[in-house]
């Protein structure tokens, strides 16, 4: 009984030892921004003077020196539909009014109360009826320079999807609004309503393209639609000037050099889902409430980073990853952390 006591812990101890090693081996190089909103954070855009967030309630710009230049309340009549859209110099928010009609807002990020609102209603004819899609990892879209800003529609009695492209003009120091205006409305009959349709939606290379349940669509600035592929589509990005397409399935992975107009399947099975790239590095979640992972040079497999122990992953919240000013800056629900470089697991 003595022996097996002891060779009993003996054991415990080596265990003991080991897990303790490989505890105080985990870095926490990640670091608490010193920001808490009073709503969840629902996502960022960077550019090279600031850091922008928006929330459901809020938008908050962020300079370099990790100054806050504004904190700024944004009115919430009814509800707030997906997530708000950010660029440069423009954001946009999919809303209720008080006689319950869906709005579209178009937002300035310099200038407060700047601010140009939309009835989606007024857009379509009197026999119709619309419904703004919400329910794609992105509630539209904008173009490159943030001058255009297309949004994803239902159609009634079409059962249809449309796509509504917005032209923006602004001043040239950005800070007024010269005009939104509806510039096309682009009816897609092969792409019918149904809810979850569309996953996700890219401009790239100077194309918009749609990952759908039905498949994947490639749209012109002028409105030409191209049907690309039947299955599932996920998402779409860009690495090295080449254009790729994820889907559901691991081999519906695809890659395009001719700016989205023939592509070739990539040889292997891929891990990639829902794609960011950031700072250059590939990124990839299957929803956004999934923490990220990131890809591996091949675009095949990915690896788990290493998060810090108290960030919650508890698949609850958002989890939106962004790079400003040499760090990568992470929003899960009300807070922000920060990391200089992505550690793996």
């Amino acid at each position: 009984m003595t022996r097996k006591f002891l060779y009993s812990f003996l054991l415990l101890t080596v265990l003991m030892t080991s897990c303790k090693k490989k505890t105080e081996d985990v870095v926490d190089d990640w670091e608490k921004f010193d920001i808490k909103t009073e709503t969840p954070i629902l996502n960022t855009h960077a550019n090279n003077r600031e850091l922008i967030l928006a929330t459901a309630t809020e938008l908050y710009r962020i300079n370099r020196d990790q100054e806050f230049i504004e904190k700024r309340p944004l009115e919430v009549y009814s509800r707030i539909y997906g997530r708000p859209m950010i660029s440069d110099f423009v954001f946009t928010r999919v809303t209720k009014n008080l006689q319950n009609r869906q709005i579209i807002e178009f937002h300035l990020t310099k200038t407060p109360n700047a601010e140009i609102p939309i009835v989606i209603e007024d857009l379509i004819e009197e026999d119709e009826n619309v419904i703004v899609d919400s329910h794609s990892r992105n509630t539209g879209v904008f173009n490159a320079d943030g001058t255009k800003f297309m949004l994803p529609v239902a159609i009634f009695p079409n059962y249809s999807y449309s796509m509504l492209i917005f032209d923006i003009e602004l001043n040239a120091t950005k800070d007024e609004f010269v005009a939104v205006e509806l510039e096309h409305r682009i009816d897609i009959p092969e792409l019918p309503y149904d809810l979850d349709n569309i996953t996700n939606m890219r401009f790239l290379d100077g194309n918009y393209y749609l990952g759908t349940v039905q498949g994947a669509f490639r749209i012109t600035p002028e409105g030409e639609v191209t049907k690309l592929f039947p299955q599932w589509i996920f998402d779409f990005f860009e690495v090295d000037d080449k254009l790729y397409m994820t889907g559901y399935n691991s081999w519906s992975f695809y890659s395009s050099s001719d700016s989205g107009l023939t592509w070739d399947r990539v040889e292997g099975l891929t891990e990639l889902e829902m794609v960011e790239v950031i700072n250059g590095e590939v990124f990839t979640q299957s929803h956004l409430f999934d923490p990220l992972k990131m890809s591996n040079d091949d675009l095949l497999t990915v690896e788990e980073i290493d998060y810090a122990r108290e960030i919650p992953l508890d698949f609850s919240t958002n989890f939106v990853l962004n790079y400003f000013d040499g760090k990568y800056y992470l929003a899960i629900s009300k807070e922000m952390y920060e990391i200089t470089e992505i550690q793996l697991d």
